[in-house]
């Protein structure tokens, strides 16, 4: 009997780029209100063309606030996917539909039924995109929100534009397995429009306490 085999390539973790002095530094910086949080956004701002972008704690954090913040009670996430992701849509009481993947991308490969009442989490597994322009249709079409996951793909663009500007919301990851690394953890969210960048309840954006740091 024939057995196929599949082998894949394992994509290294990068190296961070911040040293012990840095991370030490970090616990006595507060999250908000500070010179680099305002230096980081404008340069976010900038490069994705947008004044609608919220720092945040982590890329967990980013889509918990999205989902949150939504009236929608279904979430269609990739079978394969960080586990943060399913935790995210549970903390926010969401029902939870998997979507099946590829195991060539690892990103969704085929839609369960998706209507108004769904949350689409459309992820650049790796880095690698997913059919963001098919899924954005589908959404379109059904009326349904679409977010995507681009914690591991900040700069990974198709068809000459950026991940992270065809949902209505994405978030991303700033960590020491990121590209962009940070002591302990930091991420972001840019919503499509004015509109729905103000439903975010900022008032479930709280800074991590000095315990949560040092724990990481």
């Amino acid at each position: 009997e024939s057995k196929m085999k599949q082998s894949f390539t394992l994509i290294p973790r990068v190296r961070v780029n911040y040293k012990l002095r840095h991370i030490i530094k970090a616990f006595f910086i507060s999250e908000r209100d500070n010179t680099f949080s305002s230096r980081i956004k404008t340069i976010l701002c900038n490069y994705f063309e947008t004044d609608n972008i919220i720092l945040t704690s982590s890329g967990r954090s980013s889509l918990y606030l999205i989902l949150k913040s939504l009236p929608q009670t279904k979430v269609i996430i990739p079978a394969y996917t960080c586990k943060v992701v399913e935790e995210a849509a549970k903390l926010a009481g969401k029902e939870i539909k998997y979507a099946k993947t590829s195991n060539n991308d690892f990103n969704i490969s085929e839609l369960p039924e998706v209507d108004n009442n769904s949350i689409v989490i459309a992820t650049h597994q790796y880095g690698i995109p997913c059919n963001i322009e098919y899924i954005a249709d589908v959404c379109r079409r059904n009326k349904a929100i679409l977010v995507e996951d681009c914690a591991a793909s900040f700069g990974t663009s198709v068809n000459g534009k950026l991940t992270g500007t065809f949902g209505d919301y994405s978030f991303f990851s700033f960590d020491s397995s990121k590209l962009i690394n940070t002591p302990s953890k930091g991420g972001f969210i840019i919503a499509q429009n004015s509109e729905l960048y103000n439903r975010i309840n900022l008032s479930n954006l709280f800074p991590s306490s000095f315990t949560y740091k040092l724990k990481h």
